[in-house]
């Protein structure tokens, strides 16, 4: 009997180590390159009492305290003593979730068993990511052309597990705080575009299609949401940025709607003299779609590049189309005026249709993009270098 009860003191007694450590999981809503510190200020002395990289806005801390202690969880920019935000709470033992925004009433930080344990499994999933990605792209740097294939199958299905990991535990547990988090960190990424860098690993990988698919499932996340998490979201303003970068994402899709492969819109534009003309109408071997401005000082500096191909090419059936972002036609004009530009077919996007950037998903200029004959699209904004080659090999 008492080997029975010496047993049972010697369980209760691990379950109680297991339990005296504290654990902190969380997001933090901000740029990429951050450490996580906790601390405590001890007769002036600074006492840390646990630190950890932030890997894309999420974070794990464990440790160990006498006591109930006020302390300070802190985000610093990493390789350097900037602090970012901070926010202070009392810590024992015991589970909390955080979320640290630069807003600072935004932050929260709560003791939760299930929801620290649940940001613990969405910084899993997204170490997993990160590890995973820079382990195939040493090796994607080291393989032959036939290998590379391989290994981009392999991160194709490294980014459907995450995928898929997520919507699981936000489906999974609909109603908790760290749901909402983890749907909040994943705006950010897409906010800052870190995303697109994510999904790449060279040209095989088609990063942009990534992007919009795993946007698309964040949405869809998010409807995953029960009421009580939903509040928490739309409290911190993440229901208006998320319909903020559904509008930015609309860009992108367009982007990839007019790749290289895809056949180019058709548009209407007018010419400096009042003349109307379509894309399609403007027969040529090789078109080149010049988008501009005479305020865009790379725009001017590249000009003259496109001028040259054009008197190189013109005669052999390059023809160029220049569509201005200029609002005024003063300024329009005497550009094309100073920078010579003798092609006929010069457009502004506000004498026409105010779509034409949008509908090619042109977000910054110069922006070029070459269509053949049957207006399919086979170069966009490739370096003139480059450029010139592709229009002396299909010009022969």
């Amino acid at each position: 009997m008492k080997k029975v009860a010496l047993f049972i003191v010697l369980i209760c007694s691990m379950i109680a180590c297991r339990t005296r450590d504290f654990r902190i999981a969380g997001f933090y809503e901000g740029s990429q390159e951050c450490k996580i510190v906790l601390f405590t200020r001890t007769n002036g002395s600074v006492d840390t009492l646990a630190f950890a990289d932030v890997i894309n806005g999420r974070f794990e801390l464990r440790g160990r305290v006498d006591g109930a202690k006020v302390v300070c969880l802190e985000v610093v920019k990493a390789w350097s003593d900037e602090v970012k935000t901070s926010k202070d709470f009392i810590l024992e033992n015991k589970d909390y979730m955080a979320y640290l925004s630069f807003q600072k009433d935004h932050c929260d930080i709560v003791e939760n068993t299930d929801a620290r344990i649940l940001a613990s499994e969405f910084y899993r999933n997204e170490k997993q990511l990160v590890d995973g990605k820079e382990f195939l792209f040493k090796v994607y740097l080291e393989a032959t052309e036939v290998e590379r294939d391989s290994v981009g199958i392999q991160f194709l299905k490294l980014i459907d597990e995450y995928e898929a990991k997520e919507t699981e535990l936000v489906g999974a547990n609909p109603n908790l705080n760290a749901s909402a988090g983890a749907i909040v960190r994943g705006i950010v990424n897409y906010e800052l575009r870190t995303r697109q860098f994510d999904y790449a690993l060279g040209s095989e990988i088609p990063s942009l299609e990534l992007e919009i698919r795993g946007w698309e499932m964040i949405k869809e996340r998010y409807g995953l949401l029960g009421g009580q998490a939903k509040v928490w979201f739309q409290e911190r303003g993440f229901e208006e940025r998320l319909a903020k970068v559904e509008g930015e994402m609309w860009m992108i899709r367009q982007a990839v709607a007019t790749s290289e492969g895809q056949i180019a819109p058709d548009f209407m534009l007018n010419t400096p003299e009042g003349d109307s003309f379509s894309l399609y109408g403007v027969k040529s071997k090789l078109k080149l779609i010049d988008f501009w401005a005479s305020y865009c000082g790379p725009c001017r500096v590249e000009n003259a590049h496109v001028m040259a191909l054009y008197h190189e090419f013109h005669s052999k059936g390059f023809e160029v189309i220049s569509i201005s972002s200029d609002t005024r036609v003063k300024d329009w004009m005497r550009a094309i005026a100073e920078d010579q530009l003798v092609w006929k077919y010069h457009g502004m996007i506000s004498s026409g249709e105010e779509s034409v950037a949008k509908m090619y998903g042109v977000s910054s200029i110069p922006c070029t993009i070459l269509v053949d004959e049957n207006n399919r699209i086979i170069a966009r904004n490739w370096r003139m270098e480059r450029l010139k080659q592709k229009i002396t090999e299909c010009l022969k």
